[in-house]
């Protein structure tokens, strides 16, 4: 309670990341039906306020110096290089001596929000501010380690799947002559798994169609 009896103001706050706009009614009497005549004042009013990541663009995010913005910036640009530079903006501006519990929070949010499969890691009670540094370097590497291995995987699985692709595609004309395009698309399109089913079904095909006949 305020030193003169008033009650403290407390305002309503909602940060909103999701795809679309915000849209729901912002003040509580919009969700209330209509009142007689005489008891409109009875209606309880009640507005907040909404920080709505979708209105701001990228360098609009990236030039404001607040703990929400530059988290909204790596919530949408969490590319290698991006993350490293988003990390170092966050370090002094959590470097007041009462910021220890917000640096924890923000290093469970990296880990629950932007870390590969949301895993977690343990977050000292205390957390200085070097250490606080320290450990973010630590995610952001790893990040970047991991990321790096899952291209490489991708890379390795894509290279599998269009040589699996050609051969069929070989095989087809061996036996069928001419490939139309609309047979070469979904080729090329499949997955490994049923190019592996149609190649087995070319040995025994009569007609083309046989292949993809489900």
């Amino acid at each position: 309670m305020a030193p003169d009896g008033q009650l403290p103001l407390v305002i309503p706050l909602v940060l909103y990341n999701g795809e679309g706009q915000w849209w729901a009614p912002r003040e509580l009497a919009e969700l209330i039906e209509k009142p007689g005549t005489g008891v409109e004042g009875c209606v309880p009013r009640l507005l907040y306020l909404v920080v709505d990541k979708g209105r701001y663009s990228l360098k609009d995010l990236e030039t404001r110096k607040s703990i929400p913005a530059q988290i909204f910036w790596l919530e949408k640009n969490t590319k290698r290089k991006a993350l490293v530079r988003g990390a170092k903006r966050l370090v002094p501006l959590l470097s007041g001596p009462d910021d220890g519990p917000l640096r924890r929070d923000v290093l469970a949010w990296f880990d629950r929000v932007l870390m590969p499969r949301g895993r977690r890691r343990p977050i000292p009670q205390v957390l200085e501010l070097e250490d606080f540094r320290v450990m973010l370097e630590q995610r952001v590497e790893e990040w970047n380690r991991e990321l790096r291995e899952e291209g490489r995987l991708l890379g390795l699985k894509e290279g599998r799947q269009e040589g699996e692709a050609r051969l069929l595609l070989r095989q087809l004309e061996r036996k069928f002559g001419r490939i139309d395009p609309k047979t070469r698309r979904k080729v090329t399109g499949a997955d490994a798994e049923r190019l592996l089913h149609w190649g087995e079904r070319v040995l025994t095909a009569e007609r083309l169609e046989d292949v993809f006949d489900n």
